[in-house]
């Protein structure tokens, strides 16, 4: 069987609505072997890609229940990436808003603190 293989594409310094992610840019890691794809391998996209080292947390649009969610473990990427078929991508939305009130995500991953906001949409 061939290695499945998928795109991850980051949306960054755009803002969220309640059901949307407004302006901003993009960057797309192209066909990625699953094998290698980890939490861990996004974080470090963040840092290595957008050159970021501290974030307001890396969401994730689910259409069946109409709301953001945060990605918090490799379980939650995972769902993701095994919910995507073969040669298909992955949308992860970075919120560049970080909450310094807010104590960092635990448990830590290197290179990239994250400080989540209690709520993503503007302006709710």
């Amino acid at each position: 069987m061939a290695t499945k293989l998928v795109s991850l594409r980051y949306f960054y310094e755009g803002v969220f609505s309640k059901t949307r992610y407004l302006g901003g840019r993009t960057f797309l890691v192209c066909r990625e072997t699953v094998d290698l794809l980890s939490y861990t391998v996004m974080i470090e996209n963040i840092k290595d890609h957008l050159k970021y080292t501290e974030i307001g947390g890396v969401y994730t649009w689910e259409e069946k229940s109409c709301v953001w969610k945060l990605l918090k473990t490799d379980a939650d990427f995972f769902e993701l990436v095994n919910a995507c078929k073969h040669g298909g991508e992955i949308a992860l939305y970075v919120d560049n808003v970080v909450d310094k009130t807010m104590e960092p995500m635990w448990p830590g991953v290197p290179f990239v603190v994250q400080r989540p906001r209690k709520n993503i949409v503007a302006g709710i």
